[in-house]
């Protein structure tokens, strides 16, 4: 689901869209190595949007 946000937020030009998404791109990090994660944040780091987040300050 949280892929197809990111196809579907590569399309908006949104400040909320890209906050969710930094704060979002928080969480997974702190859930360990699992492999869904692992596999999550590979297929993630393909799309701009997930790159763009990632330098986003959330207060």
């Amino acid at each position: 689901m949280a892929l197809d946000a990111l196809d579907l937020g590569e399309q908006l030009k949104s400040a909320r869209c890209a906050g969710y998404l930094a704060e979002f791109r928080r969480h997974p990090a702190g859930l360990g190595s699992a492999a869904v994660v692992r596999d999550f944040c590979e297929q993630a780091a393909d799309h701009r949007l997930w790159e763009a987040a990632g330098g986003l300050a959330v207060s």
